[in-house]
Order: structure tokens, then C-alpha cells, then sequence
């Protein structure tokens, strides 16, 4: 009788303590994954990455890379000496960039050089990497942050991360805002975790989904771009198949007709395309850092490039015939490999 009666106390204990840690969880910050893409049944022309403003002879592109507000701060150095180097007629060669990339921090700098211009190198230093953003977005491993990452997978949601960008660099802008430098066109790559592509914000992709790029926030993209699994949540993309009247690229098509595709990552982009147009198969889009698939932010360029019908793409055929000149430029603030590793059985340090 004594063993039963000592069972069930520790039976109410358990109970207690499970309703106790229910009543927690209930008090967990509500994440918010709504997603704010809109549907569209206007489908914008193809345009391409390289168009006819630029320089007569020469390209220039530009790929940021991961590394948080180190690889911003180091990208923000590149622009700077960029426009310190001077060409023909007294031209800085940042006034001549055709293409810019951006993955994770680096895509930060990438959309505020493609929103701003030049002006962009008198406040961006100030504005980003001087700021203590880590301070405004819940970081601190405290019981509400390990309830809310325990129920929901993740802890900053779009009131962290996107409301910040928004509020301290990009002011509302979207991508149809777009135009400081006519000509220039912005790459922001994050990763498709379901698909596990790289997901490139492009007319092309945003056709697919029946959704406006034009009227999608600057803002969401960079921070889709710089998602960390965990510590934010995934940036959430709705697909409206019925809503537009989609046609096939020929490069889809060619690549899923082929038996022994020349690119296996083009091969991958036209599935997740496609499984974009079924509803049943794919709703939602979940994006997260695009480093997890590319962290040098060289996906959107090499993919098209794959793509392309013929061999002057991606420039126009009136630029091709005027280029003399491609430069292209990957930028990455990496570390020197620790020696003392090498000579040691413990894991390497983190940085």
C-alpha cells in the first residue's frame, strides 16, 4: 500500500510539472511567418541581369558574400575602393557596375549599393555595420527565447530581422523602387530548404509563383538572404499557381526533357520551378540563409548563365557585340586556417 501511495505522488508531481511547462509554453512569443509576397496575373518580360546602360565595353558584376556584418562591412570596402579607382573621362569604376550579388551580410550591402548608389558609401558604415543590431533582435538565451525556438523551431520572426532592415536602411523600399544607377541589377540569393536550391530573387522565379517582385520589401529579401536556421525564422513565400497565365520557360523544358543534363544544379532549379506551379505539392516556399546553398552568392549569375539560349547571354545582343571587357569580382572576408589545429586533437576555434 505504502509503494502505491509513494507511485502515485510522483505521479501527481510528473502531472503538475507537465501542466506547469504547459502554461509556459502558452506564454511564448506568437511567431509571425505570415507571408506578405502578393499575387499577380500581370507576368513582367524576362529582363536580363546585364542590360544596355552600362559601360560600352566593358562589364562589370559584383558577389558578396556570407560572413554577417563582417562581410558587410568588408563588401562596403570593396564599393569604396571602387570608387576611388578612376577611368576613362574621370569615371569611378563603382559608377560602371552592371550586376551586384548578395548572400547573408553580404546581401545587406548588395541591396543598399542597388537602392542608394553611390550615395550609398556616405551613411552605410554609420547605418549597419556601427549598429548593434544583435541588441534589438532577441538573442539572449533566457526561458521565453528556449520556449518560443522549443514550440515554434525558431526565436526572431519578421518583427526581428525585416522590421529592423526596414526601419534603419530601406525605409520601405521594394524591389520596383529599384533605379538609383538605371541599368544595375540586384541579386539577392537565400536557399529553398524543401527543394534545397538556391533561390534567387528574380523576375523569373517570382513568375513562377504568380507573384510581383515589383511590390515585394527590400527588406524581407535581405533578411530572407541572412536567415540563420534557429535563431530566425524562415522567410515564408506563398505560390498562386491559378493566378497568372505561366508559360514554361524553353530552358525548363529542355532541361527536364534531358536524359543527362550539362547542369545538375539547373536540373534542380527547373524541378523546384515546377513544383512551385502544383499547390498540392508546394503552397508555401520556406527560405532560409543563403549560404546554406551558396555562400559566395554566385548562384543567380552561374544558373542563368546555364540557362541561356545562346552564347552572348546574359548581356543584350547590342551590349555583347560592344563588350570587349568582363570583370567579375567575389568578395569574402575569410580567415587564415589556424596552424596550431593541425598539431592538436581538439576542434578548431570558432570565428
Amino acid at each position: 500500500m505504502a509503494s502505491f501511495l509513494l507511485f502515485l505522488a510522483d505521479a501527481m508531481r510528473l502531472a503538475c510539472l507537465a501542466l506547469a511547462l504547459f502554461g509556459l509554453v502558452g506564454c511564448a512569443s506568437v511567431v509571425d511567418v505570415e507571408p506578405v509576397n502578393i499575387a499577380t496575373s500581370v507576368l513582367p518580360k524576362q529582363s536580363p541581369i546585364i542590360g544596355d546602360a552600362g559601360s560600352d565595353d566593358m562589364v562589370l558584376g559584383l558577389a558578396f558574400s556570407g560572413g554577417g556584418t563582417r562581410a558587410a562591412a568588408f563588401a562596403h570596402g570593396v564599393l569604396e575602393e571602387l570608387e576611388a579607382t578612376r577611368i576613362g573621362r574621370g569615371r569611378s569604376l563603382v559608377e560602371t557596375v552592371d550586376v551586384v550579388s548578395g548572400v547573408s551580410g553580404g546581401s545587406v550591402t548588395a541591396a543598399y549599393f542597388a537602392l542608394k548608389g553611390r550615395a550609398a558609401l556616405a551613411d552605410f558604415r554609420e547605418r549597419f555595420p556601427l549598429r548593434n543590431v544583435v541588441a534589438d533582435l532577441k538573442t539572449d538565451i533566457d526561458l521565453a527565447n528556449i520556449l518560443t525556438a522549443w514550440r515554434y523551431g525558431v526565436v526572431n520572426d519578421r518583427k526581428g530581422l525585416p522590421r529592423w532592415l526596414d526601419a534603419n536602411l530601406f525605409d520601405g523600399a521594394t524591389f520596383g523602387t529599384l533605379g538609383a544607377r538605371p541599368g544595375l541589377t540586384l541579386l539577392v540569393n537565400a536557399s529553398d530548404i524543401y527543394n534545397r536550391i538556391p533561390f534567387v530573387f528574380s523576375y523569373e522565379t517570382f513568375n513562377a509563383l504568380c507573384s510581383d517582385l515589383d511590390r515585394y520589401p527590400l527588406a524581407d529579401a535581405v533578411a530572407a538572404s541572412a536567415a540563420v536556421p534557429v535563431a530566425f525564422t524562415p522567410v515564408v513565400l506563398r505560390s498562386y499557381p491559378q493566378a497568372c497565365d505561366y508559360a514554361t520557360p524553353f530552358w525548363m523544358e529542355r532541361t527536364l526533357a534531358a536524359t543527362d543534363p550539362a547542369s545538375l544544379g539547373l536540373r534542380a532549379l527547373a524541378e523546384g520551378l515546377k513544383r512551385y506551379r502544383d499547390a498540392e505539392v508546394m503552397r508555401y516556399v520556406k527560405l532560409v540563409d543563403g549560404g546554406v546553398t551558396d555562400n559566395f552568392g554566385l548562384q543567380g549569375f552561374i544558373l542563368s548563365r546555364a540557362a541561356a539560349k545562346n552564347a552572348y547571354r546574359p548581356p543584350t545582343p547590342g551590349r555583347a557585340v560592344r563588350l570587349r571587357r568582363f570583370v567579375f569580382s567575389s568578395s569574402t572576408p575569410g580567415v587564415g586556417r589556424a596552424a596550431s589545429g593541425r598539431r592538436r586533437p581538439s576542434a578548431p576555434p570558432a570565428r
